[in-house]
């Protein structure tokens, strides 16, 4: 799936390194793909475990290879993804709320467990945020970095995204550890990460309609 670098092989681009976090966080699981430069350079999954009193299944992936833990809250997941910054932007998918006279109609309840488990991960992911706090929404990222429009077909739109993945380099690759589904969260989050053209090693930045 994903092209691999050794550690021995990174390098500046342009001059200037940036480090862009692109976070895809569920009420019980999520991905972030830190990206520097074209440069996919650190990745976690995290699922929740009932079996085990609910406690989060991570899995982490860098420059030293991959490695699996358990962590007891999500609060402690922004932990472990915090201590792999500082971060020049965070990127971390808006939520869409369809207006209250439109044809779907959203229960608030419904929206409080991804709001406060997206609390809980972003509290220590912003303390070592140094610029810009990104919130697009998922048709924002998907035109701007798949070129895709709303009505594009769910597998066009997967053939898209790995096609995209393909051109970043990876340290380690999640598609040989992770599951299909986390591999989708790990797919959504680099190109959050993408939607910051720095990421990418272009210059520049864009802000989201949301801030």
């Amino acid at each position: 799936m994903a092209r691999t670098k050794a550690a021995s092989e990174l390098q500046e681009v342009h001059g200037k390194l940036v480090n862009v976090l692109g976070l895809d966080p569920g009420s019980r699981d999520g991905a972030a793909v830190v990206v520097r430069n074209g440069v996919a350079i650190r990745w976690w999954t995290w699922r929740y475990l009932r079996a085990k009193g609910g406690r989060y299944a991570v899995t982490r992936g860098q420059v030293s290879g991959v490695d699996k833990f358990d962590l007891p809250t999500m609060h402690d997941v922004g932990r472990s993804i915090a201590s792999g910054g500082p971060f020049h932007h965070a990127v971390v998918e808006g939520l869409y709320t369809p207006p209250a006279n439109g044809r779907r109609r959203v229960n608030p309840q419904s929206v409080i467990p991804l709001a406060e488990a997206c609390g809980e991960v972003m509290g220590p992911i912003k303390g070592v945020t140094l610029g810009d706090l990104y919130r697009p929404l998922a048709s924002e990222w998907r035109r701007k970095v798949l070129r895709l429009g709303r009505a594009t077909a769910a597998q066009a739109e997967q053939r898209a995204i790995r096609e995209a993945m393909s051109r970043l380099v990876w340290v380690a690759d999640p598609s040989e550890v992770v599951s299909t589904k986390e591999l989708g969260a790990v797919c959504e989050a680099s190109m959050m990460a993408l939607w910051v053209p720095d990421a990418a090693g272009c210059s520049g930045s864009t802000r989201g309609e949301n801030d």
